[in-house]
């Protein structure tokens, strides 16, 4: 029984070590009713201003009559009825939202029923409502009668308030009155007397009896409609604007789309834009890049190819944009204002087409950039081009048409033998701009190695007016992408402004399929690539399918600076153990990479760095070559939703240690603030209790950056220590400084405090104290003032303070600290002998000497003259003593003392009691090798004894 017992108890403690030895991950259950996402939705996107993803946790809202009354983040876990009263008042207002909510629809349905002008939800003035949904199938509605008619009302009345619209539909709804001029006939979707953002979701399928089917927004109230995505189709209205009636100004950009729509006699009526009684139509204003499809009308004027009526404002001039905005009537067309080309007007189907302007924008493409030195100046002029084969020289071009490169450059290549091919070769300083064409690399029959659409090897800016140009490779008829990289940097720079370099494939060890920068070997280059915007995205390579920064380290220096854009959706593939690391960009163990804005998210890599991965290599010996890749992050830089090895990884951090154990390296990153994105960070090395692991440097003290830098794995945590961010266990105490007994950093003087510096034995962090100032004129010199020093000649200069010598300082000649080499110091009050060595530097002349005690200074003057027989200005020889001075017994350098008269001040070194540290491990050795010897013959005369 006993025993049997012991099995069984010794099982369940092998289980409890085994269990114990799990990662915390594979025990963690999800919480029941947990519900976080992105505030747009399960999947984050940049869409208008909102470009950062923040994670929500939403509280469930399980009641199904009714919704929150307190502001907080919820989602439906149930379908909500809103059952107005029969004796409600007249206009029943249904869902008064109170301010602050965020409300997930999570695929359920909010509808209101029991009678008719009832809204769904009213948001009113100092009011913010958000909505948005995970699933993508949540909707906004009314309720059918008994006879399977809608009941009447607005799904949203925004009353003064803000409504933001991420995600849901806003469908089935009818604002219809018995009375014709009632208001409740217009918006039945949104009725807008306030501010709409909309940045997805969709509003389908409502009526109104008079204006504005899907949006009505009216002119009394400060109204703002700001519609930067989502769909405002298949909606119908009695009057004017079958999907949004425009009587104030309304934006849009982005993939904003307003198509499908009708008036109630089956007319095509998209965007009705209000025209007032003098005549001045309302307009929709473009902000930014807009890739969607908006159809428009005037309600009250017809335009003529003689009196054409503007329709848009902020369009980029020379820019296509019949694919984006048309016009609702086939008796009229969209084209440019032969003005002012930033306008698009409403005009005559037969009216001729302006006169193209110059080309003309700043290199940025955008006329609006201003940052890192980089200043707009819109007025650069373009010259046109149809092939590439037309850049002959330095110079700005933009591409009036799609080109593809069929032939090829020849090029030597850094780390491949033999000749390398490319597209283009960018030797002088040449701009490009898209203008939203595409240049694609199709390469020549018969050619089996990458070619490279672009290789730089001078200064080359890319740019794009329009905002969807491309550099890509083109696929062969088996449908396979031709092999290359979209741009290749080889001892030049690349400044990247805007354009997409996407769908370049690589199977050549060096990666960076969409960007490869290539240190070279010629004196005096470097290979920099400056990201300010524009995107890198659908890029496939070893490693680094974005970028991948490297050099051999020979070579001259290899950057990649980032300032803006967007480094996305790219692939680092090799099964093989080097490679697959870097989807997004791979910096070599000889590379830096400096990120101080832009965003790489959505990147995926086989092995580590679904984002970032920084290499590093250690030396075998002092000979050797190694080193670890510079990571350096500062500003607005984020590095989120990247995955390696399908698990969370977005920079990842190893470290290097050679069989010779001579070093071992660590890559980590360096913050320089201001520091405001998020970074999620990993590393080769795994923290242990006790032993945390750097992720960072150069932080500041005191400042919080766990919103920041943050752990990809949650069984990790970040730590602030000092200058360092370090990685630690999820458990891990908070630490508790140990602090040494600190050192004086900063001295005092008579008007500023001191600083003293402590150190925390465990961390390395440090914290200050200030040291009081110095108390003026309270000591002074009373022994030898306004001393004399020939160079060459004489020995030392002797000074005496009358403070105490446990209070001395420092020794300053004309307010410079003197290094305690040049100089000894004793008690009695305190003596100061300024060595001949010493002495001999300073220039001929006046000279100021300081003696500063903790209690004060004494200040006096000595001179220094050239010796008379000698020009010299160095030491001699034999130098004259100098003349002693007066109640100063001369402590000479063997410790003896000699009467002042009879001998020179020529001192060398005070007799403290101590002796010389090397004297002392000499005499030490001796007496225990003494000991030894004596204790080994005593124990061989003893056996010698035994013996006889």
């Amino acid at each position: 029984m006993k025993k049997t017992f012991g099995k069984i108890l010794g099982a369940f403690l092998c289980l409890g070590m085994v269990l114990g030895l799990m990662p915390s991950q594979a025990l963690q259950v999800k919480a029941a009713g947990e519900h976080k996402h992105c505030v747009c939705g399960a999947t984050h996107r940049d869409v208008g201003d909102h470009t950062l993803e923040t994670e929500i946790t939403f509280e469930a809202w399980t009641k199904t009559n009714s919704l929150p009354d307190t502001a907080g983040n919820y989602y439906l876990e149930n379908d909500v009825v809103l059952n107005v009263p029969t004796d409600a008042e007249e206009m029943y207002r249904g869902w008064q939202v109170p301010d602050g909510v965020v409300l997930c629809l999570n695929g359920h349905s909010i509808t209101a029923t029991g009678r008719n002008l009832s809204n769904d939800i009213f948001v009113t003035s100092n009011t913010t409502f958000t909505m948005t949904d995970c699933q993508n199938t949540g909707r906004v509605t009314h309720a059918k009668n008994a006879d399977g008619i809608t009941y009447t009302g607005s799904a949203i009345n925004v009353s003064g308030g803000t409504f933001n619209m991420y995600g849901g539909s806003i469908t089935g709804n009818d604002a219809t009155s018995n009375n014709p001029s009632d208001g409740r006939n217009c918006g039945g979707g949104v009725y807008l007397s306030g501010t709409f953002k909309m940045y997805g979701g969709s509003i389908t399928n409502n009526h109104s009896a008079s204006d504005g089917g899907g949006v009505y927004i009216p002119k009394q109230w400060d109204c703002y409609f700001y519609m930067y995505g989502g769909n405002i189709t298949d909606n119908t209205t009695g009057k004017e604007g079958g999907g949004v009636y425009a009587v104030s100004d309304m934006t849009v950009s982005g993939n904003a789309n307003i198509t499908g729509n009708k008036k109630a006699d089956g007319s095509v009526s998209n965007v009705g834009l209000y025209t007032t009684n003098s005549g001045k139509t309302k307009t929709i204003k473009i902000d930014g890049n807009m890739n969607g499809t908006i159809g428009v009308y005037t309600d009250r004027v017809v335009p003529t190819a003689e009196n054409p009526v503007v329709v848009v404002q902020g369009a980029t001039a020379n820019k296509d944009y019949s694919n984006f905005i048309t016009s609702d009537s086939a008796n009229y067309k969209i084209m440019h204002d032969s003005s002012d080309p930033t306008k698009l007007v409403l005009t005559g189907k037969d009216a001729p087409e302006p006169t193209p302007t110059e080309h003309k924008h700043c290199v940025c493409g955008t006329n609006t950039l201003n940052m890192n030195g980089h200043n707009c100046s819109a007025n650069q002029v373009w010259t046109g081009i149809d092939d590439l084969s037309e850049i002959t020289s330095s110079g700005y071009y933009y591409l009036k048409q799609d080109v593809t490169i069929t032939s090829t450059n020849t090029y030597s290549s850094v780390y491949t033998s033999g000749n390398q091919y490319c597209g283009l070769k960018i030797s002088g300083d040449v701009a490009l701009c898209l203008n939203g064409h595409s240049i694609i690399m199709q390469n020549p029959e018969g050619v089996t190695d990458d070619v490279d659409a672009v290789m730089v090897e001078g200064h080359f800016v890319l740019t794009d007016c329009q905002g969807t140009g491309t550099i890509k490779h083109a696929k062969n008829l088996s449908g396979e992408t031709y092999q290359g990289k979209g741009v290749k940097v080889q001892g030049g720079t690349f400044d990247m402004y805007a354009g997409t370099i996407t769908g370049n494939t690589s199977e050549y060890d060096t990666g960076g399929s969409g960007v490869s920068v290539e240190g070279v070997k010629e004196a005096g280059k470097s290979s920099i690539f400056h990201m300010y915007g524009g995107t890198i995205s659908g890029n496939i390579a070893k490693n680094g399918g974005g970028v991948e920064v490297t050099r051999s380290v020979y070579n001259g220096p290899s950057e990649f600076h980032m300032y803006g854009g967007t480094i996305t959706g790219n692939t680092a593939d090799s099964t093989w153990s080097s490679y697959g690391n870097g989807g997004g960009v791979y910096v070599s163990w000889t590379a830096k990479f400096f990120m101080n804005g832009g965003k790489i998210c959505g990147n995926t890599a086989t092995y580590q760095g679904g984002g970032v991965y920084g290499s590093a290599l250690a030396r075998t010996s002092a000979y050797d070559t190694g080193g670890a890749a510079e990571l350096n992050v500062s500003g607005s830089a984020t590095v989120i939703d990247n995955t390696a090895g399908g698990k969370n990884n977005n920079v990842y951090m190893t470290s290097s240690t050679r069989e010779s154990g001579y070093e071992t390296l660590y890559v980590k990153l360096d913050i320089s603030d201001p520091f405001s994105g998020i970074i999620g960070v990993s590393t080769k090395d795994k923290p242990v209790a006790g032993k945390p692991v750097v992720a960072a440097a150069s932080a500041t003290p005191g400042v919080d950056y766990s919103k920041h830098i943050v752990s990809d794995d949650t069984q990790y945590k970040i730590r602030h220590v000092g200058y360092m961010l370090m990685l630690t266990t999820a458990d891990e105490p908070n630490h508790q400084h140990t602090w040494d007994e600190g050192k004086i950093t900063k001295q005092p003087t008579t008007s500023e405090e001191g600083v003293k510096t402590f150190t925390c034995t465990g961390c390395g962090a440090t914290k200050t104290e200030p040291i009081d100032k110095l108390v003026s004129n309270t000591y002074k010199i009373i022994d030898g003032a306004n001393g004399k020093h020939t160079i060459g000649k004489d020995g030392t200069l002797t000074f005496r303070s009358n403070a105490p010598f446990s209070e001395f300082v420092a020794v300053l000649v004309d307010g410079v600290k003197v290094d305690r080499s040049n100089y000894d110091v004793s008690e009695g009050s305190t003596i100061v002998w300024l060595k001949q060595s010493f002495l001999d530097t300073l220039s001929k002349g006046s000279h100021t000497i300081a003696i500063q005690s903790i209690g004060g200074t004494a200040v006096t003057n000595f001179s220094v003259t050239a010796s008379s027989n000698s020009g010299n200005t160095g030491s001699a020889a034999t130098p004259t003593p100098s003349t002693p001075t007066a109640g100063i017994t001369n402590v000479q350098p063997n410790g003896g003392a000699q009467a002042a008269q009879k001998t020179t001040v020529n001192a060398k070194a005070p007799v403290t009691g101590e002796a010389s540290p090397v004297s002392c491990v000499v005499l030490a050795l001796i007496i225990v090798g003494g000991f030894a010897l004596l204790i080994a013959e005593l124990r061989r005369s003893r056996q010698m004894q035994k013996k006889h």
